[in-house]
């Protein structure tokens, strides 16, 4: 069973808010996120395989953007967008 998250444009999903820090991110979950580099040149992000969720920072570490697998529900306007 996945998470259930609510989306916010420009602010949230669930409890993370974006431009958050991310040892504030990290105290959200439960599970410790395996750290990598998409490419040489990009921003280390967090992956957290059990939540199946990717989070990315930027440069100053804020949190800037969230990627979603099934089986979450991402909610927008009640609408799960991964229904679909």
């Amino acid at each position: 069973m996945g998470l259930s998250l609510s989306l916010v444009p420009q602010k949230s999903v669930g409890p993370l808010e974006f431009g958050l820090d991310r040892s504030k991110v990290r105290s959200a979950f439960a599970d410790r996120p395996h750290s990598f580099k998409r490419t040489p040149n990009s921003v280390t992000c967090d992956s957290y395989v059990q939540s199946t969720l990717f989070i990315y920072f930027d440069a100053s570490d804020s949190m800037e953007a969230v990627e979603f697998a099934k089986p979450n529900r991402v909610l927008l306007n009640s609408e799960d967008l991964l229904a679909k």
